[in-house]
């Protein structure tokens, strides 16, 4: 049961106590909620620290390590996640190391975190899907009543955030207002709150022992926007739920396209468009019936233009897709499961210097130039565009065709990356002709899926 705050005011006033006070410095937590952890340990004098149930995929780990003076170290858990490193010491630096290692979208089951060095403590706990916002700066107070960590500033609608302190020995700690304790083992104390849009910092103060010596501690805050179980429904490989091909009208532009069924809530909409852009409108050409929040994922250049376009965040139901008066010669327009966002995007062209063939030579081969992945398991779309009409098209290595407008040869294809690192798009024509070529990488929160790491062509699962 959580204390009163006068109880927690009356140990911190108790002589000799070794016990801090975080007040809340810059904003009441007047409509925080906890973002309760699924589930947590706490692992001593070890290497290695494990999770008491299955982790369900999709989902956050969160490891905390104290280490000894002047270490470094690592963590890796058997499912192959991806664990990334936020820096964070005690009052003696280098000599008080405390680390924090998340990994998100976690391929889910039974968890063991190893440490590449024998870590004095091990906080590890499983929260539900989350991504990363922001980090604040680090904070170091010795031999002074307190001191300020913060602030951070959320501008999301739920986000988790969890403040974590490093001391140079044995410390308890009181709790704060609107913050929830997840450990208080000794060198490192945790705790978390869920909260509204605003700016939120923590004034903690540590109270002089019997020998008026105040307890070196160092923290940090790191904020993390909570994403719901949206992202946790599918699992890579990832494919579209449904696409569908926009050919020209009467007048030699798109008409209103509608897609065959509903839009699902909370999916992501892409759309390639020959001839994309114009004098007028731009590049920022379509619109939706469900009035979506559209961007601009890359244009690929010609007179004017091949984009891709995307919404993230779809509002379901029946929807149907328009261009701006003037652009869309044609189209093919796609639903995929839900994506936090583009990643990188890049593209090539028949008269760029830089690929296999002389500057301006025609090929059937159309490839672009790499794009930067930060994550396991992106969603890459490639889009194609040959310079002749009515050629049979075949997909570049490990991509998939899922549309093709003959007529006009616009071809739309996909893949699931493995690991992080450098992808491009390439597709093959049946000819030789000049082409356009564009790709681009959304963040789909990991794999949720061991296997299709280890077989990216396996075929795609849908936890429906």
């Amino acid at each position: 049961m959580r204390e009163s705050e006068a109880a927690h005011l009356f140990r911190a006033l108790v002589p000799g106590t070794r016990t801090r006070l975080i007040l809340l410095s810059s904003l009441l937590f007047t409509c925080a909620g906890h973002a309760q952890p699924i589930q947590k340990a706490h692992c001593f004098s070890t290497t290695t620290c494990t999770l008491p149930g299955h982790t369900g995929p999709g989902n956050m780990l969160v490891v905390i390590e104290a280490l000894p003076s002047s270490t470094t170290a690592t963590v890796s858990d058997e499912q192959g996640d991806l664990f990334i490193e936020i820096n964070t010491t005690g009052w003696g630096g280098f000599a008080n190391p405390g680390l924090l290692w998340y990994a998100t979208g976690v391929f889910g089951g039974k968890v063991t975190v190893n440490s590449t060095a024998q870590a004095l403590e091990i906080f590890l706990a499983e929260y539900p899907p989350a991504q990363f916002d922001q980090i604040s700066s680090q904070a170091f107070a010795c031999c002074v009543p307190s001191g300020i960590v913060g602030p951070v500033v959320t501008t999301s609608p739920d986000e988790l955030l969890v403040e974590w302190t490093i001391f140079s020995e044995n410390a308890e700690q009181s709790i704060s207002a609107g913050f929830t304790f997840e450990d208080t083992g000794g060198l490192v104390t945790v705790q978390d709150a869920e909260v509204a849009p605003g700016s939120y910092s923590a004034t903690i103060t540590t109270p002089f022992d019997s020998q008026h010596r105040g307890i070196p501690w160092g923290a940090r805050i790191v904020a993390f926007k909570l994403i719901g179980p949206a992202f946790s429904k599918y699992k890579a490989p990832y494919s579209p739920i449904q696409v569908k091909t926009c050919p020209s009208a009467g007048n030699g532009y798109v008409a209103p396209c509608q897609f065959d069924a509903s839009v699902a809530q909370g999916n992501m909409l892409v759309v390639v468009g020959n001839l994309g852009c114009s004098p007028v409108s731009g590049c920022n050409s379509v619109s939706d019936s469900q009035s979506n929040n559209w961007s601009l994922a890359v244009v690929v250049p010609n007179d004017n233009g091949v984009p891709l376009w995307y919404a993230l965040d779809a509002k379901g139901g029946s929807d149907t897709i328009y261009f701006a008066v003037g652009t869309g010669q044609n189209a093919i327009i796609a639903e995929y499961p839900p994506s936090l966002g583009l990643e990188d995007a890049n593209y090539g062209t028949f008269a760029d210097p830089n690929f296999h063939q002389p500057n301006g030579d025609q090929t059937h081969l159309d490839v672009t130039r790499a794009i930067a992945t930060r994550s396991q398991c992106d969603l890459l779309i490639s889009w194609g565009l040959s310079g002749a009409s009515n050629m049979d098209v075949s997909p570049g290595p490990n991509f998939t065709i899922r549309a093709y407008y003959d007529v006009e040869n616009l071809a739309l294809e996909d893949a699931t990356s493995r690991q992080p690192g450098a992808y491009i798009g390439s597709i093959f024509w049946s000819d030789f002709a000049d082409w356009l070529m564009g790709v681009a990488a959304f963040n789909m929160n990991g794999c949720k899926n061991k296997h299709a790491l280890e077989n990216p062509n396996a075929p795609p699962i849908d936890l429906q």
